[in-house]
This record gives structure tokens, sequence and C-alpha cells, in this order.
């Protein structure tokens, strides 16, 4: 009779034991199953605001995802950045006109995706306007307007077919003295691209990238997230308040989108 309510106990205290340690698992599993989301916050690259936000099995693989999409900016703020004096964009403005200034893979194909976009356009996109940029930056900065002269002298200096790559030594060559190019238009969308590149090699399942309003989703094809993405109202617009009126909602999935407005960045000569 002992033997046999021993025999009982084992038992029950062995059922027990099963069904804790199931219960345990299974709470694991689900702890673990549940996605982990980490939000770079706003970081400054470009001249711009940048903001990561990543999805992963863990906490540890979104972080080092995001680590990895922050340096890939920062590696190509170094090459392509207009406001950077020591990026090699600058060199290629300052040498190029004189002599091939050899260039690395990645811009090298920035400026050729660059150059086949200018003659999609007709030259509507044309990155070698920076002469013309720096003429209205210095009219922001004394309040005076740059003469006729000057911005005819500036237009001679613009041009995409003056731009000149020669695939076989990867150099660039620019024809005529004065000419600068400013990858502004180009080059975040490209660190974006690199960026979810980064994020997906350390296991990163949904993720937004957004540069200065160049902003791209992604997601695995088995999760159905959209990603919800504002567009800001342009004619109500308060510097100073996180919280500016909605004109509509996009949602995205594996796209990309991109605004551009003078309401942000603009140039004030004499109050105009």
């Amino acid at each position: 009779m002992i033997n046999s309510q021993k025999q009982i106990n084992i038992k029950s205290t062995i059922t027990l034991l099963v069904s804790v340690l199931t219960a345990l698992a299974a709470y694991l599993y689900i702890t673990r199953a549940q996605p982990v989301k980490i939000d770079s916050g706003n970081r400054m690259i470009m001249g711009t605001i940048s903001r990561i936000v990543a999805i992963a099995s863990d906490a540890e693989s979104a972080q080092a995802g995001i680590d990895a999409a922050w340096f890939q900016q920062q590696h190509i703020d170094k090459l392509m950045s207009y406001q950077r004096k020591d990026s090699l964009l600058n060199r290629i403005n300052e040498l190029a006109w004189q002599r091939p200034v050899k260039i690395d893979p990645n811009t090298y194909r920035v400026i050729d995706e660059a150059l086949k976009i200018s003659s999609l356009s007709n030259g509507a996109f044309d990155i070698s306007i920076g002469p013309i940029e720096d003429i209205w930056h210095k009219a922001a900065k004394t309040n005076k307007s740059p003469t006729d002269k000057e911005l005819a002298h500036a237009k001679k200096l613009v041009g995409w077919k003056k731009i000149i790559l020669n695939k076989k030594n990867s150099t660039i060559s620019l024809a005529v003295k004065g000419m600068r190019l400013d990858l502004g238009g180009i080059a975040k969308g490209y660190a974006i691209d690199k960026s979810i590149e980064a994020l997906k090699k350390h296991g990163v399942i949904c993720a937004m990238v957004d540069i200065g309003g160049d902003i791209r989703c992604y997601n695995q094809k088995k999760l159905h997230k959209l990603w919800k993405i504002g567009l800001q109202n342009p004619k109500v617009n308060d510097p100073n308040s996180a919280y500016n009126p909605i004109l509509l909602t996009l949602a995205l999935k594996n796209q990309a989108v991109a605004t551009s407005g003078d309401y942000r960045r603009f140039v004030l000569v004499n109050g105009k």
C-alpha cells in the first residue's frame, strides 16, 4: 500500500515536472518568436538626418544590423559628401579638371548611374550643378543676389556631358576648370540601398531606412507588415514642432519613396 502510494506520488511529480517544463519551453518559444524592434533615433549624416528602424528575431541581430547600416552610411558620406571638404567627391572637384582621378567602385557606380539618369532626363538631372549652388549659397551669406554675369559664367561650368568616366582605369575627368559635382540627388539613395543590404546580412526581417526624406522599406516575403509613411503638408510647416499636419499616409512594403520641397531648405536674399 505504501509502495503504491509512493508510485502515485512519483508519477504525479513526474507529470507535474513535465507540465512545468512543457509550459516553460512554450513560453520561451513564444518569447523568442516575438520579433524585436530597435529604433536608431535621429543621427546626422550627409548634411541631413538619418533614421533606421530594424525588426529582427532578437535585439542583438536588430542592433547589429543598425550598426552595420550606419557604418555603410558613414563610409559613403566620406566618399560622396559635398559638405565634407575631405571627401573623395571634393578631391575630384579640386583635381579632376587637371588630370584623371582614380575613384573607388562605389563612387564610380553612383556617378555612372547619375550620368545614365542625366541622359534619360535630357539633362534635367545633372550632378555638375555645384557652381550654381555655390553662387546661391554665397548670396545667402551676403544677402546679395548674384549678377547676370556671375550666373552666366556658372552655367558654362555645368553640363553632365563634360564628365568623363574611364571604366578601364576607374578614373574620372572634368572637361572644364571650375566644374564641381554634387551627388546629393543620388548618393542618399545609394546609401539607403547599401544600408538595406547590411541589415539583411545581419538577419533583420523588416526595416525602414530614412535619410532626409528618402525612404526605403524592406520586408521578408512571408511577412505582411506595411510601413506607414506620413507625407507632411508643406503649407503648414513649423520647424520647431515634431507634429506637423500630415497631408497623406503611404503604406509601403518593399518599396521606396522620396520627397523634395522648398519649405525646409531654401536661400533667402533680400527677403525673397
